[in-house]
């Protein structure tokens, strides 16, 4: 009893306690190694050897941390060393299955997997085998997602790369194709289209899946099962058809069936590892996939609460998201001026969260998992690959195929190609090299360095905001009291959109408006949040065509020229909706006779008809829709 405290102080100090047996050097290897001193846990395994040639499970143990260093000669040592505990152990399947492990991490891919088999036909069981299957299958769907075979390169073309050729007259590809009209004519005479890796890719990916899955069946908190399954949702992927840029485009998309499974996956690693920043990080883009922006909030704000400041700077740096910044200096921007960077585009000022704000640190988290080169020690976000990703998002829609641009150089390269909606990027990396980058290509004399400089001055960076929660509305300005002019806003709240609940033969709901006035920096000057709520009968509900409640807010404002946002919130349900917009306020003077605005409007009726007219004495019910139906009456 004495002997184990000493030597557990003496751990904690740094310094390898001497023993007597193997067995209590072997101790202290597990306990170094649980507190994650590997060298002086590798020091304790040796001397357990010393004291004993034959200790399995010692050289089990230091195997598997030499194992863990990654580099050759690590992996040779590793190899040797269960090898041993293969040969002096009983637990046969354990040694066997880490050896694949170590085959794995040689690139003997086929080998791993026989391995693998074997074990998993003696012990059905044995998590190693089970994650070692799921990561092949996982690493096979990988290599092929993406990928296509065209029959030629015209295949790729879109009409932003056709728009690129005729612009920049590459001198890779003849004269005679620098026209659009050509082009087209070209893609639509190849007979046969491009050959798609789809199926085998939902195959593989079905595959890891099982494996994973029969992994928790045996330990529900198996991290490395966990993370894997995330990684799998994260990518899924469905090859798919769009227009985009008024041509029809062809190529793999996200999928967007496998979002609820991100989620619950994602939450269940997050519980397991609440610390894990990793693990939060992967949640909060789970949540923010699926528009759950107060839950993605919260796991980004947790991720980066456990983040150095170093690793920190990345989510703050908004310099990429200007022109220049994609070969510009990594300069963090002030402070001031990324505060009002995020006030500008932040969509909706009734939430307590910036939806624009919660997308860049989901891009830039994205960046990192999914295009850091770990043996370079480059960050994904520092890459040409995140550094588009973080200006413009998730491409559209995106392909990979093998290619040889000159064959002069005798190089064939791997071409990544992310089409977006007004512009397209390809990437390149040399061919059967995987620690080499994807960089922006020279695609047959087009330089898509100069093209992403080019597109970045139109288009410094991209986001669009899709509102759940759609509805009408207008605005007109009239002559006010002590020099400030009259306002008044007019809205419809969706009957069929909102969330109704049914009490006492009506169905009832409520929303919250906002709206808001800010200068040319977008600082709100003047704001008004009101509470809403609505009552319909049932019958009312069910009528075709859409059904609005009109409501009308007035307004005392200083004349001038603002930006304006227009919001509504279901309070009941998850829409919210937002409109941007611009607004002149005019001044009206005594010194001369000046029209108001002049609005169309539901209904006038005089209030008391009995009484002179007056402005008073008019009830206007006011159109924000903008339009009306056939013979409906319209009123001035």
């Amino acid at each position: 009893m004495w002997v184990c405290v000493i030597q557990s102080a003496v751990i904690m100090q740094g310094t390898l306690v001497f023993a007597q047996t193997a067995e209590e050097y072997y101790k202290q290897g597990l306990e170094l190694k649980r507190q994650n001193r590997m060298q002086e846990a590798i020091t304790a395994f040796n001397r357990a050897i010393e004291k004993n040639w034959k200790y399995a499970d010692a050289y089990y143990e230091l195997g598997m941390l030499y194992l863990q260093k990654g580099d050759a000669f690590a992996l040779k040592k590793a190899e040797g060393l269960l090898k041993e505990a293969q040969f002096y152990g009983k637990d046969k399947m354990r040694y066997r299955a880490s050896l694949a492990r170590i085959c794995e991490s040689q690139g003997k891919y086929s080998t791993a997997y026989s391995e693998w088999e074997k074990v998993l036909a003696i012990e059905p069981g044995n998590i190693q085998a089970l994650e070692g299957m799921a990561r092949y299958h996982f690493r096979n769907a990988d290599d092929y997602r993406y990928r296509i075979n065209p029959q030629s390169y015209f295949s790729v073309i879109d009409k932003n790369i056709g728009t690129y050729i005729v612009r920049y007259q590459p001198s890779g590809i003849p004269e005679q194709y620098y026209s659009e009209k050509y082009i087209e004519t070209i893609k639509q005479n190849e007979m046969m289209p491009a050959l798609q890796w789809n199926k085998f890719v939902a195959k593989e990916d079905s595959l890891a899946e099982v494996y994973c899955k029969k992994v928790l069946l045996i330990d529900p908190e198996d991290r490395d099962a966990l993370y894997l399954l995330v990684s799998l949702y994260n990518k899924k992927v469905t090859f798919q058809e769009t227009r985009l840029s008024g041509s029809v485009v062809s190529g793999y998309g996200r999928d967007t069936a496998a979002s609820a499974s991100f989620v619950r996956y994602a939450n269940s690693l997050a519980q397991l590892s609440p610390n894990d920043k990793t693990a939060l990080l992967l949640l909060g883009i789970a949540y923010n996939w699926n528009g759950d922006y107060e839950e993605a909030q919260n796991a980004f704000s947790g991720a980066g609460e456990r983040m150095t400041a170093d690793e920190r700077v990345p989510y703050s740096d908004v310099s990429y998201l200007r022109a220049g910044g994609i070969r510009g200096s990594d300069n963090l921007l002030p402070a001031a001026e990324r505060s009002s960077f995020w006030r500008r585009h932040d969509p909706v000022f009734l939430t307590p969260y910036n939806e624009r704000e919660l997308e860049h640190f989901c891009r830039i988290a994205e960046a990192n998992i999914l295009f850091s080169v770990p043996i370079k020690k480059i960050e994904g976000w520092k890459t040409d690959r995140g550094k588009i990703y973080i200006r413009y998002g998730p491409p559209r829609l995106q392909i990979r195929y093998e290619g040889q641009t000159d064959r002069a150089i005798n190089q064939i390269f791997l071409y990544e190609i992310w089409y977006y909606e007004n512009f397209t990027f390809i990437f390149q990396q040399l061919f059967q090299n995987p620690n080499a980058d994807f960089v922006l290509a020279d695609w047959y004399g087009l330089n898509f360095i100069q093209i992403a400089k080019d597109v970045e001055v139109q288009y410094p960076e991209y986001y669009e905001y899709n509102p759940g929660l759609q509805f009408p509305y207008d605005c007109a300005s009239f002559r006010g009291d002590r020099g400030l002019t009259r306002v008044e806003l007019y809205y419809g709240i969706p009957a069929k959109t909102i969330q109704l609940t049914e009490n006492e033969n009506a169905l009832s709901g409520s929303v919250t408006t906002g709206f808001y006035l800010a200068d040319k920096n977008w600082d709100v000057v003047f704001q008004d949040v009101e509470d809403i709520g609505v009552q319909y009968s049932d019958s009312v509900v069910r009528r075709r065509g859409d059904v609005f409640t009109v409501e009308q807010s007035t307004y005392l404002i200083v004349p001038g020229f603002y930006h304006i946002s227009i919001e509504m919130r279901d309070d009941n349900g998850s829409h919210t909706g937002a409109y941007r917009d611009t607004l002149r306020v005019d001044t009206y003077g005594t010194e001369r006779i000046q029209i108001s605005d002049i609005k169309l409007a539901r209904d006038i009726s005089i209030i008391e008809p009995d009484k002179p007219i007056s402005r008073e004495n008019i009830d206007i019910t006011p159109s924000p829709f903008r339009y009306f139906q056939l013979n409906e009456p319209i009123y001035i």
